[in-house]
């Protein structure tokens, strides 16, 4: 369960950089996008090594599977990632996402 929720929860905090900062309602971003989203996968993976081996992606589980054959509570890396994802693309869509009409939104 520990390493259900910190690939779900990593890969929300991944998801919910990216939408932030591709939001085209919103104009405070500038080319901050590359930096921010660096940054939030940096973080991500410095917090979740010691955990899960950080994976936040099921094709980058898949690869060392294959080659050393373990297999072992492998559905983690591909569910909580879809999870993680599906929950941070609807918390942002219904809580942080900037309206139109807004000119000069700064979400959280």
């Amino acid at each position: 369960m520990q390493g259900f929720l910190v690939e779900a929860l990593i890969s929300a905090v991944l998801i919910l950089v990216v939408c932030a900062v591709t939001d085209p309602s919103r104009m405070d971003v500038g080319n901050a996008a590359p930096v921010a989203i660096g940054l939030a996968i940096t973080t991500s993976h410095i917090f979740a090594i010691p955990f899960t081996s950080s994976s936040m992606n099921p094709a980058r589980a898949l690869g060392p599977a294959v080659m050393t054959g373990g297999w072992d509570n492998h559905w983690i890396y591909w569910i909580a990632p879809l999870v993680g994802a599906a929950i941070a693309g609807l918390v942002y869509r219904f809580v942080f996402s900037a309206s139109k009409d807004d000119e000069h939104s700064y979400d959280l």
